[in-house]
């Protein structure tokens, strides 16, 4: 045999057992060139619960770890003070309220006064009206003078001017009270307003989940100050997940919202995407967020580290071999091809590199059997014997 195994051990032992060699076939398909990132598994959704007014920390029902049923107490707070807003409010309405009857009892008086007065003007129309016409007639009789016809015309004329105005200020007091009522019933509609906002921030004094979930994180000590809008508690609902990752900074450039990802833990791969990058850098990592197409995967635990692994390059259909552990000679891609009972020493270029497999460019064919294995001690040999 004149093929060269100098490099070779001479004993027989040197063959390798083909058995323990993992091996794997040259195939066709997608390879993605991907960018490596560490992630952490976070709840899909988090709620957070506030101090719906300024109080303080009675009791702390819950600790952190707990689980929780929909709308289960977790901080009492002190509603003292709330009581005795809601309790002012409540005499507001009241007293406003009474301002209103008040006012339409007084505008009912004022509009029957005035009805009566437009009535007796009335009346008093229709006689000096007829008093001109009688004296209009007396005078056409040659009995009356025309002053005293025109006296009688200036009476009607003046009775009926005056009850016109009476008429208006019949008009006038029923528009004014109607404003008035209008603007006591937009008041009455803003302290209701607050009252039920009041009566609703009262009821949320307990806080509370509302959804099922594990508690998080509490405010940590009774008789604490709290203000409104100050977080009390923070549920997480472990039903669905999230990824949140961590990549350098010097590859900040090359993450952006919609790129496709996949995570890794053990032997489980789910796929997912970028959905946020933070606009800052701290400690020089850049964070950006994952939505998974599988949130509710088994294998996802509340804070497990996981590998993310951010795709910057694709080629759909590829030469490919599984990743293993080749060598490197001086630049050159080394891969050692099964070919009977010899594995050959082969160069190969390599293209595209995954977290899976890598693109095969040059040196190899499709159903090429390749050793995957660690063959470091055989870094200077053409082939190897296999047994």
């Amino acid at each position: 045999d004149h093929r060269d195994l100098h490099s070779f051990p001479t004993r027989r032992s040197s063959d390798l057992p083909r058995a323990e060699l993992r091996t794997a076939r040259v195939d066709r398909g997608p390879v993605e060139a991907t960018l490596t990132a560490s992630g952490t598994v976070l709840p899909e959704h988090e709620q957070v619960v506030v101090s719906p007014i300024d109080s303080r920390v009675l009791r702390i029902l819950k600790t952190p770890g707990a689980a929780l049923a929909a709308g289960e107490p977790i901080v009492e707070i002190d509603v003292g003070q709330a009581r005795l807003t809601l309790a002012k409010l409540d005499d507001q309405i009241a007293l406003k309220r009474n301002e209103r009857q008040r006012l339409e009892l007084d505008n009912a008086n004022q509009i029957v006064g005035l009805q009566g007065r437009e009535e007796i003007k009335a009346l008093e129309v229709q006689a000096l009206e007829f008093e001109a016409a009688r004296n209009q007639q007396y005078f056409e009789r040659g009995l009356f003078s025309r002053d005293e016809v025109r006296h009688a015309q200036d009476a009607a004329e003046r009775a009926r001017i005056e009850l016109r105005e009476v008429r208006r200020e019949v008009a006038h007091a029923q528009e004014a009270v109607k404003a008035r009522l209008a603007g006591l019933d937009l008041e009455l509609g803003m302290l209701e307003k607050e009252r039920a906002e009041a009566a609703h921030q009262l009821g949320l004094a307990t806080a509370a989940s509302d959804r099922p979930g594990v508690l998080t994180w509490v405010v940590s000590s009774e008789g604490a100050a709290v203000t409104r809008g100050q977080q009390l508690a923070r549920i997480a609902d472990l039903s669905s997940y999230r990824v949140e990752a961590t990549v350098s900074d010097a590859q900040a450039a090359r993450v952006s919202a919609g790129q496709s990802v996949v995570v890794r833990t053990g032997d489980t791969r789910i796929e997912g995407r970028v959905t946020g990058v933070r606009p800052t850098v701290e400690n020089g990592a850049l964070v950006f967020d994952v939505s998974l197409s599988d949130p509710r995967h088994a294998a996802l635990r509340h804070n497990l580290r996981v590998e993310v692994y951010l795709v910057t390059a694709r080629v759909a259909d590829a030469l490919r071999v599984p990743r293993g552990l080749f060598l490197d000679d001086d630049g050159t891609s080394i891969v050692f091809v099964v070919r009977g009972r010899r594995a050959v020493r082969t160069p190969v270029e390599f293209g595209l590199r995954s977290f899976e497999s890598y693109e095969v460019v040059a040196g190899l064919a499709e159903g090429d059997e390749v050793v995957l294995s660690e063959m470091s001690q055989y870094r200077k040999a053409r082939e190897v014997g296999l047994r």
